[in-house]
């Protein structure tokens, strides 16, 4: 657990001169990292404090099932314009095994089979707090209409742009003529 919180604070100064930087991503845990977890809350709100009073960018929040997401999701309205979602990881869809993926730093899963624990924890921070959620998840085009309807205030493409590049902006384009439901 970090004591020294001079690294995030070099970098938020760092990034500060980025001027064509529009915002700057969190990204609080990665469930693929075999490394000690830093779950705690108090550590993941002074990281997200500093970015924010020194990088001179808005940052985006990135949060895993794994988290205390809604706990957390509540300490840094204010601090942080939006949250998005990390890949599910693998102990969620394992329970109580170890992971296939475990030699490999514990793995996680995005995509579509990732969404009902991704767009159930969009739903949950959405009533939680004010702050935006970035919907992800996105394999058809009506997935875009039921994040909406979850509360997302914008569109994360992930894995559906790996296994279908030009799909993302097919679902843009028919999304921008048809308009919001």
């Amino acid at each position: 657990q970090p004591t020294d919180f001079s690294e995030a604070r070099a970098m938020a100064e760092a990034l500060k001169g980025c001027r064509r930087l529009v915002a700057v991503e969190y990204n609080a845990f990665s469930p693929n990292w075999n490394q000690p977890v830093v779950h705690e809350n108090d550590v993941i709100l002074r990281i997200a404090r500093i970015l924010n009073a020194h990088s001179g960018h808005p940052i985006i929040l990135k949060l895993h099932r794994g988290h205390d997401y809604l706990e957390i999701a509540r300490s840094v309205e204010g601090v942080v314009e939006a949250i998005s979602l990390n890949a599910v990881p693998a102990k969620v869809f394992f329970p109580g095994m170890e992971s296939p993926l475990a030699k490999l730093g514990g793995g996680s899963a995005s995509g579509l089979v990732a969404q009902p624990f991704n767009w159930q924890m969009i739903s949950k921070i959405k009533e939680a707090t004010r702050t935006p959620v970035i919907g992800s998840g996105i394999w058809f085009y009506e997935d875009l209409y039921k994040l909406r309807e979850l509360g997302a205030a914008a569109f994360s493409f992930g894995s559906l742009s790996l296994l279908s590049p030009r799909l993302p902006t097919k679902f843009v384009t028919r999304w921008r003529k048809g308009g919001v439901r």
